[in-house]
């Protein structure tokens, strides 16, 4: 049969005419994309070599950026590596908190921890501790939501599209430092610029502070589980040896400044059998706070087979950089007036206020509901002491007593010793412990590199130091 012809209209002819001339355009417009691509590459090099020559220079450069980026310039070759290194060591070692709350909308994937850790982050961290509430601590994100980097990485999974939690997600970014998670009924923060402090109860919100690595400050953490604590217990007197024995401490050679203690409800006796031991091995007293926890997590701190037994945990700080105080709104305390007096008594002491922290630890019986007011307690603190970040949470007991130092400058003008309680209460409830761990951190202000206290870079220069 004979083949029938197709009948090709003028219409159809224009169309493949201009399907031809698109296709021409495009690959015109992605030779002219390499191109420009290619073009800016060679610039970029350029500018690499010449910053990488100019020693004084890529210091200058390097020292404007936050500790992840830091981190990720020193890969690119042993002079920048060694530029970082002296920013590393010259950088101003100070505390640096995260705070965050939301009474309405979920959590987004700039506000998640890890994405702050690498923002906003300049000091090399030794420790995190992180209070966060109940419905934030089990809310699991999708990896590609989260922005960051799969935590199941260090297995060889990348991209797994799997949901993981918050907590994951921050341990991921911090693989060298380790983690303490304590879920509270509400939590206590701090603004990052310092403008105000709130008490968040019955809504999503999480707060931590990070203690970076400084020789003036030693933090040893320790964990009892439920035989530990029973062993312990049973003890008659507790020596030295039995102390190091138990919480890897040495109080008689290496006094404790500031003791963070966190404990199940069932457990507290051990926390008052555990202070005095230290207090007589050390021969002092010293600033202590803390409190209950119904879930904790501690991560790489303990053992796998031990993690879900911690029944106690221990902060222990010490180091010529402490300079602590403690004290206790007692339940007797529903007033304003009567909170200022007792912040006043605190402030008294006369200890660091630049680049120093404080904790507060709440019944969660009080806030809002003893007051019938918000952020009565967190505004007197912020009010006194505008300079200090104050973190914390509300639990269902507080551990803690009042201490001043023996350096209280007022009281030793008077020739009295610090107006320290006459009881050893530890064990607390319907109070609130402030631990004014006023921990001054100390660093060579020789050779202290202003980058810290700099603005970020624009993001194109930042991202151009990471190109090259």
């Amino acid at each position: 049969m004979p083949r029938k012809r197709t009948k090709r209209t003028r219409k159809s002819i224009s169309n493949e005419g201009d399907e031809t001339i698109s296709a021409q355009n495009a690959k015109e417009q992605l030779n002219g994309e390499e191109e420009a691509y290619k073009e800016d590459s060679e610039n970029i090099s350029m500018l690499g070599h010449y910053i990488t020559k100019e020693y004084e220079l890529l210091r200058l450069v390097l020292s404007y950026l936050p500790l992840r980026d830091l981190n990720a310039a020193a890969q690119v070759c042993k002079t920048w590596q060694s530029a970082v290194d002296v920013i590393k060591r010259s950088r101003h070692a100070r505390p640096q908190w995260l705070f965050w709350h939301s009474r309405q909308k979920e959590i987004g994937s700039e506000e998640l921890p890890h994405h702050l850790f690498s923002r906003h982050f300049f000091s090399e961290p030794q420790l995190c501790l992180m209070f966060m509430t109940h419905k934030l601590t089990t809310t699991e994100i999708n990896c590609r939501r989260a922005k960051a980097p799969c935590p199941c990485g260090s297995e060889g999974k990348h991209n797994c599209n799997m949901k993981h939690r918050i907590l994951h997600y921050m341990r991921a970014e911090l693989s060298n430092c380790p983690c303490v998670l304590v879920e509270g009924f509400g939590v206590v923060g701090t603004s990052n610029d310092l403008s105000f402090t709130a008490e968040i109860e019955g809504y999503n919100a999480y707060s931590g502070l990070l203690l970076p690595k400084t020789p003036s400050i030693s933090v040893n953490v320790f964990h009892f589980t439920k035989e530990k604590c029973i062993r312990f217990n049973l003890l008659e007197t507790i020596s030295n040896e039995e102390i190091k024995c138990f919480t890897k401490l040495s109080p008689s050679t290496e006094p404790i400044r500031c003791l963070l203690l966190f404990c199940r409800e069932n457990y507290s006796h051990t926390v008052e059998k555990l202070v005095p031991a230290i207090e007589a091995s050390q021969g002092s007293k010293f600033a202590v706070g803390g409190g209950f926890f119904d879930s904790i997590n501690v991560g790489s701190l303990a053992p796998m087979n031990e993690r879900r037994h911690v029944c106690l945990l221990g902060i222990a700080l010490s180091g010529e950089g402490i300079h602590a105080a403690s004290t206790v709104l007692r339940d007797e305390i529903t007033d304003q007036a009567k909170v200022i007096e007792v912040m006043e008594e605190l402030r008294s002491c006369q200890l660091p206020g630049q680049d120093s922290a404080a904790f507060m630890f709440a019944c969660c019986g009080r806030g809002r509901g003893w007051y019938m007011e918000d952020n009565v307690e967190s505004a007197c603190f912020r009010h006194l002491f505008p300079t200090t970040p104050l973190v914390g949470y509300f639990g269902a007991g507080e551990i803690g007593h009042k201490f001043f130092p023996e350096t209280c400058l007022q009281e030793r003008q008077k020739g009295k010793k610090p107006p320290n309680e006459d009881d050893d209460d530890l064990i607390r409830s319907y109070t609130t412990v402030f631990v004014g761990s006023f921990v001054k951190f100390f660093c060579d202000e020789e050779n202290l590199d202003l980058g810290l206290l700099r603005p970020n870079l624009p993001y194109c220069l930042r991202f151009l130091i990471l190109l090259i």
